[in-house]
């Protein structure tokens, strides 16, 4: 989804919470997580929610503010699964820590806060790490996966690039599109820049700063990639100005892909 789709989803749903007694007022991490898409960010929620939606105790624990969910990860088993380094996986999870979420009990005039992770443990000569974690927050992360449910897991994992993994949920989105729907996206400037959140002035900026990149990492390592092409809109005199890119989803068998 877009960014734009995605505020005003989360503006739907705000409406939709105010006529509920718990109402979440603040979730930066996560929220941020699809918004401005931080690679690492995505891998460790998605690789974290990978893990949660398995156990069983979340299905069973009442959600309060005094259970905690006591979480193992296998670091070499993390660190091959999402790709990333040590050093990347102890970032996040000490920005999952410093940040907190809040709630507002409207019925009951209360307002709480929950970090967003109370403390993980990096066990290095066991190549584990030991997180403890609330249900409530537990299930927003399982929440945030679920906005990817439709991507080849081990696809999403390659990419190194905020950018493709911005892009490839969209070109997915658009290759399921019905089979009478024409498999592209038009999008003007300032719908680039929204998208990728960037602030470039020019599409040429777009294109070499985004647009190729991101291609040559889809054609490497993803069987959805894309071709695009400029619209011109002329204005009289003078040289045509571009006025939007159109972007076509290419569906490549696994035999086309070039995947590692």
């Amino acid at each position: 989804m877009t960014v734009a789709e995605f505020k005003r989803r989360k503006k739907e749903e705000l409406a939709l919470q105010k006529a509920k007694p718990l109402q979440k007022i603040s979730n930066n991490f996560i929220d941020n997580t699809i918004v401005n898409s931080n690679a690492n960010a995505i891998k460790t929620i998605y690789y974290l929610a990978s893990i949660l939606e398995k156990m069983e105790q979340l299905k069973e624990v009442v959600e309060n503010d005094n259970a905690l969910l006591s979480v193992e990860i296998n670091t070499r088993e993390m660190l091959k699964y999402t790709n990333m380094t040590l050093p990347e996986i102890r970032r996040n999870f000490k920005a999952m820590q410093e940040t907190s979420i809040t709630f507002i009990n409207e019925k009951e005039n209360i307002e709480e806060g929950l970090n967003l992770l109370p403390k993980y443990k990096f066990v290095y000569g066991k190549h584990k790490i030991e997180i403890l974690i609330f249900p409530r927050i537990a299930n927003m992360i399982i929440d945030v996966k679920r906005n990817y449910t439709f991507l080849n897991t081990k696809e999403l994992m390659r990419l190194k690039s905020k950018h493709s993994l911005r892009l490839l949920p969209l070109l997915q989105k658009i290759a399921n599109y019905d089979e009478h729907v024409g498999k592209r996206k038009r999008m003007e400037l300032a719908e680039l820049n929204e998208f990728f959140g960037t602030k470039y002035k020019t599409y040429y900026e777009i294109e070499r700063k985004i647009l190729i990149p991101v291609k040559e990492e889809l054609d490497n390592n993803s069987k959805l990639t894309f071709i695009y092409e400029f619209n011109y809109q002329s204005l009289g005199r003078g040289r045509p100005r571009i006025k939007e890119v159109v972007i076509d989803v290419i569906t490549r068998n696994i035999h086309q892909a070039k995947l590692i």
